[in-house]
């Protein structure tokens, strides 16, 4: 009765544990950890589907600047913008992505957008959570 009663609680351990995503899949792997890369590295065969929302989110926006923050890439990493100007951070990746650093953003869903106004000329570094990839912007 006992190994039939354990047998149970098995069972509805492993059907009540969801799968962990731990961000790397094989997939991935042309990607690299490079945040480096510019617009036109980020482009290949395989990538014809995540470059859909990319499109959409290109289409003219009230503001200044435009940062795309993908699943494993940011576009771009350095931006230098006047003082005043407002740069757009838009999620083209599946999951929600939150700013922190010298700038604080509550979480921007996918295929959402936040603007940031930047009044006082200096260096901004700014982290994308949960990818830890890092935007520099100069205001000037």
């Amino acid at each position: 009765m006992k190994k039939i009663i354990i047998g149970l609680l098995v069972i509805l351990v492993l059907l009540g544990c969801e799968p962990v995503d731990t961000g790397t899949h094989a997939d991935d792997d042309d990607h690299g950890m490079d945040d480096t890369a510019d617009a036109g590295d980020t482009a290949d065969a395989g990538d014809t589907a995540a470059d859909e929302p990319a499109a959409e989110a290109e289409a003219p926006a009230p503001s200044d600047a435009d940062v795309r923050l993908g699943d494993t890439s940011i576009d771009p990493t350095t931006l230098t913008v006047a003082a005043g100007a407002t740069v757009t951070f838009v999620n083209t990746g599946s999951k929600s992505m939150k700013l922190t650093g010298d700038i604080l953003s509550d979480f921007i869903k996918p295929a959402e957008r936040h603007g940031e106004t930047f009044e006082e000329a200096g260096e901004y570094r700014v982290i994308v959570i949960p990818t830890k990839r890092r935007i520099d912007i100069t205001v000037e």
